[in-house]
């Protein structure tokens, strides 16, 4: 009996802390990305996402002709 109870204690504990953890990265997410509309960037083949260059003419040129 204490076997049963102490796995549905860790079940229902696993699932407290990934729903408590789900909530506060998708606040995080949308602390970070509060106020922005629209995010241009530039293409990458292979690498690190911190590593784009950014050339602002050659992006914002083809945004610029989208209607609205």
């Amino acid at each position: 009996m204490l076997a049963i109870v102490l796995g549905v204690a860790f079940t229902v504990a696993s699932f407290v802390v990934a729903d408590s953890l789900r909530a506060t990265f998708s606040k995080l997410v949308n602390d970070i990305e509060a106020g922005v509309d629209l995010t241009a960037r530039t293409k990458l083949d292979f690498g690190d996402s911190t590593d784009r260059k950014t050339d602002r003419c050659a992006v914002l040129t083809p945004i610029r002709a989208v209607d609205g």
